[in-house]
């Protein structure tokens, strides 16, 4: 008897260290099941995280384009409203440099034409032209009226 309570004894300690080593290797799978989980949650995180910033960092890169293209168009359109004003100033000093020269030739002309005159009346009231009396009688007649 004391056999077969060596070998049942055997048996139990055998089923007891078994059982303590399923029980040990369930409790570790557990736990890598466990650790599995948190990185799989990590790793979902970090992707979860790469892409609202891939996405945030597209949508700063279309507003920064964006705000490039307004910048541009604006620096055209002022290159364009530019280029017309200079384009418009150039025809206003055209004009201007125009009547200024009809202004001189006006000028020009009305001088001639009174330094002709002038010139036409001298020769009249020339002493040379006329003798000397002729010429006392006319201006002193002249200043009496």
């Amino acid at each position: 008897m004391n056999r077969d309570q060596y070998m049942q004894a055997k048996e139990r300690k055998l089923e007891d260290f078994e059982k303590a080593m399923l029980d040990r290797m369930n409790k570790i799978e557990q736990e890598y099941k466990i650790k599995e989980r948190k990185m799989n949650e990590k790793e979902s995180e970090k992707h979860l995280y790469m892409r609202d910033t891939e996405k945030r960092l597209n949508e700063r890169l279309q507003e920064m384009e964006m705000k490039h293209k307004r910048k541009e168009q604006e620096l055209i359109d002022k290159e364009r409203n530019i280029e017309r004003l200079k384009n418009k100033w150039h025809e206003k000093f055209r004009h201007l440099n125009l009547l200024q020269r009809i202004q001189e030739d006006l000028i020009r002309d009305r001088d001639q034409h009174d330094y002709s005159c002038h010139e036409q009346e001298s020769r009249k009231e020339s002493p040379k032209d006329m003798n000397h009396e002729t010429f006392v009688k006319e201006v002193t007649t002249q200043k009496k009226v």
